[in-house]
């Protein structure tokens, strides 16, 4: 099975490991290699900082921050879940009555292209030198939708779901706005569009337009009964 699913709540934490892994110079080299090609072929890739995950439950993540290309390479090379990086990483469920936020994914994005997915998302990066979800959330907010995190009344983490596929684990989280979603636009070039989509409406998706983890998410969990 691709995903794991974990209930979780607000009592979620996430923190910093007190040993981190050690990544063997073979794996480096092999990273800046790859890395040097990558770039070769997409001069956008930039080698930023995500938070890998070294043990996880559901009440808490604890890891360390490491270099995106080290979890960049390691999907390109289909390395096995064994001893594999888990970048940790935030998905916004926006919710309003009884439709909720997606965003078709732009064509010259990394991952799902042209795809459905829930919206805001991403790796969690260091905000003020720590790993925190809720401010992240609320970064990608502003990055992906061109407006105010102040908008945002309410973040409440609800799950996690590990990929094992593609070696990330997701924080899902509901969040409430003060505005009406309807109204809100793709701002840059990782959303063609967002659209507001009735909950009764979700299942009749097309499922090869929406993304992995956005469909376990509609097929695993009453979207309509979280608060």
């Amino acid at each position: 099975m691709r995903f794991k699913w974990f209930s979780s709540s607000s009592s979620l934490r996430i923190g910093s490991a007190t040993q981190v892994p050690v990544v063997s110079q073979e794996f480096r080299a092999t990273v800046a290699l790859r890395w040097k090609r990558e770039k070769e072929q997409q001069a956008h890739l930039h080698d930023g900082e995500l938070f890998y995950a070294s043990n996880f439950a559901s009440d808490h993540i604890q890891g360390y921050f490491g270099p995106y290309s080290h979890w960049y390479i390691q999907r390109k090379l289909n390395a096995s879940a064994e001893n594999s990086l888990v970048s940790v990483a935030v998905t916004g469920v926006v919710r309003q009555g009884k439709s909720v936020l997606l965003g078709r994914r732009g064509d010259g994005v990394t991952q799902d292209a042209g795809l459905f997915e829930f919206v805001p998302s991403g790796g969690v990066s260091r905000i003020q030198g720590t790993p925190n979800f809720r401010e992240q959330l609320r970064l990608e907010f502003e990055e992906e939708l061109g407006v105010s995190a102040n908008l945002i009344q309410k973040i409440e983490p609800f799950g996690l779901v590990h990929d094992q596929q593609d070696h990330v684990l997701d924080i899902l989280a509901l969040l409430e706005l003060s505005c009406d979603i309807t109204a809100l636009n793709a701002f840059n070039e990782e959303y063609k569009e967002l659209v507001a989509v009735p909950l009764a409406e979700l299942g009749s998706l097309p499922r090869e337009e929406v993304s992995p983890l956005t469909r376990f998410v509609f097929d695993t969990i009453d979207l309509g009964a979280l608060h």
